[in-house]
């Protein structure tokens, strides 16, 4: 057999062998979960509700005007009940033609009622099956994940998916939601040295209501009529608009179990102990003009510093905060922004700072929570992992002191560096 026989045999075995598309699936014959809720069920029973994308041929269509587009839904939801995850999946696709995919899916709610349960089965299937991407969000529904579901559709009907992935994206720049992507939660549910947070999500109304909120301004669950936004959870606030979900909030795991809840601004000092806090905008009490407020854009000087200390089965602890403030108002009219002057600014937002960050340690202590990687710090103060292990760290976590140093520096004024006193008139 000559080389150049042997040449083209194998180059023809060898179109057998390679990658190819054998595995290749048309866009039009597949459903694109963007969104998956996870609910309790009857009895054992999950109840299970997907957001599917089914792509659109945008199929044109003769008409006595010309070429039309013709109208095709382009996502849909289903709920089931089933006692598994994939056997609902499966039932599911008794009534929608296309296959599932789940490999686009941006976000996964808990309903509240079934993340008070012990939540780590359903992280095993999520780890485990490949389709399940490490970076999408996760999110607690403040009652049921199916309503979530249903409420997503509009105003977002063109790009459900890039909805979701900005209304996280923005949120670093409110604080009100904490970072919260399935491979921090993961990480943070198996080891010791840190518990895990997902974000708060409501519907404000589903996808058969949503005219009736241009007519009520006010959903119909509010239950505050002003003050200071971060005092609420999603879906208690004052809030009007088009938009159907409200992210605000946090929940809190324990061992696998919603323990407990973060408002906006607990949050907000969640984020600037963990390091995690972008750039935000603050009303705050001035401290020398009581029942007037000062406004600012604050942002993290350096990253926080964190350590603990031990002694004996007990620990120690203590936080440092380095932030910067941009003044973006001054209510009074008062120049503060003057040098001497500039210290009554740094010295209000400090205590109001420092006030919201001593409530959410104390209500994560009180949880036994150690939301703040706290834990990562303490395991270097042993000499082996089961002398790590043999500590009690929660138990120590609950009852150590912790100090708190806030700074904040405020060198930029905005663009008044001193208010001219002269009065038109005058």
């Amino acid at each position: 057999m000559s080389k150049k026989t042997i040449k083209i045999t194998l180059l023809i075995l060898s179109l057998f062998i390679i990658g190819g598309c054998w595995g290749q699936r048309e866009i039009d014959e597949a459903a694109y979960i963007l969104a998956l809720g996870l609910d309790r069920g009857a009895g054992k029973n999950i109840r299970i509700s997907v957001l599917a994308g089914t792509g659109r041929p945008n199929l044109p269509v003769a008409a006595e005007s010309g070429v039309q587009t013709m109208a095709v839904n382009k996502v849909r939801t289903f709920t089931t009940e089933a006692p598994g995850l994939f056997s609902g999946l499966n039932l599911i696709n008794t009534i929608l033609e296309r296959q599932m995919e789940l490999g686009h899916i941006k976000m996964i709610i808990f309903g509240e009622e079934l993340a008070k349960t012990d939540l780590r089965p359903y992280f095993d299937i999520m780890t485990r099956w490949r389709k399940f991407r490490r970076t999408l969000y996760l999110a607690v529904a403040q009652g049921e994940a199916d309503r979530v579901i249903e409420s997503i559709i509009p105003p977002n009907e063109d790009n459900p998916a890039k909805f979701l992935e900005l209304m996280f994206i923005s949120q670093g720049h409110v604080g009100f939601t904490p970072r919260n992507q399935m491979l921090w939660f993961y990480n943070a549910l198996k080891t010791k040295g840190e518990d895990p947070i997902t974000a708060l999500v409501a519907p404000r109304a589903n996808k058969y209501q949503l005219d009736n909120i241009k007519a009520d301004p006010l959903p119909s669950n509010s239950q505050s009529s002003g003050g200071d936004p971060g005092e609420g959870t999603a879906g208690n606030s004052f809030l009007s608009g088009e938009g159907s979900l409200q992210f605000l909030g946090t929940a809190v795991f324990k061992k696998g179990m919603m323990a407990g809840k973060l408002n906006g601004n607990e949050t907000m000092a969640l984020s600037m102990i963990r390091g995690e806090l972008s750039r935000i905008f603050l009303a705050i009490p001035d401290l020398y003009q009581p029942g007037s407020i000062l406004q600012i854009e604050i942002s993290q000087r350096q990253r926080p510093k964190l350590f603990v200390r031990k002694n004996g089965a007990k620990a120690e602890a203590g936080v440092g905060l380095e932030l910067s403030a941009d003044i973006t108002g001054i209510e009074t009219g008062q120049s503060y922004e003057l040098p001497g002057n500039i210290h009554r600014i740094e010295k209000s937002a400090e205590a109001w700072i420092e006030e919201q960050c001593r409530s959410v340690l104390n209500k994560a202590q009180a949880l036994g929570t150690d939301i703040f990687g706290f834990g990562h710090k303490a395991r270097w103060l042993v000499a082996d992992w089961n002398e790590w292990q043999a500590w009690d760290w929660r138990a120590a976590f609950r009852q150590m002191p912790v100090k708190l140093q806030v700074r904040v520096h405020a060198p930029r004024t905005g663009l008044i560096i001193c208010k001219n006193a002269v009065r038109e008139g005058e």
